[in-house]
């Protein structure tokens, strides 16, 4: 199934619903250069972002994207309603930006997997992320047919 014109794209819109399954408290989207893909909230935070919503020109996301490098950056409760810690990757395939993975957390969650996060989207080549689509759809169909089976 083609999502997006971008196959590595595509493997992340695929593979992020099996990282926020593990860490479902934390909000994680994906973008291309101008508008959201995906996003998955947390179970405390929650931006509001939809696929389809342009980025708005304000936001670290977007600040990432031009800029090229990571973002992160404290948000206080007057914007959302709550305060968080917004982070920011941007993807990119050869020498151009395609788009951002971003995360937000609060802080007692920034010890525990924000930086590790961070971390592992950068490192992603494009090898593991065809095989982590594989596996989240692998494992959405296991978990369809446990659930057909009770």
């Amino acid at each position: 199934m083609v999502l997006t014109e971008n196959i590595l794209l595509d493997s992340l819109i695929k593979a992020i619903p099996l990282v926020h399954s593990m860490l479902l408290h934390v909000g994680i989207g994906l973008s291309d250069t101008e508008e959201w893909l995906a996003y998955y909230p947390g179970t405390k935070i929650d931006i509001g972002a939809r696929k389809g919503m342009k980025i708005k020109p304000n936001e670290p996301l977007a600040d990432c994207i031009s800029m090229g490098k990571l973002i992160r950056q404290e948000v206080a409760a007057e914007f959302f309603g709550f305060p968080f810690t917004g982070l920011a990757a941007p993807i990119v395939e050869g020498n151009q930006v395609i788009g951002a993975v971003a995360i937000q957390l609060q802080e007692q969650d920034e010890k525990n997997c924000g930086a590790f996060l961070i971390k592992w989207f950068c490192r992603l080549d494009k090898q593991t992320i065809k095989f982590l689509s594989l596996q989240t759809v692998q494992t959405v169909w296991l978990i369809r047919a446990r659930r057909s089976l009770k």
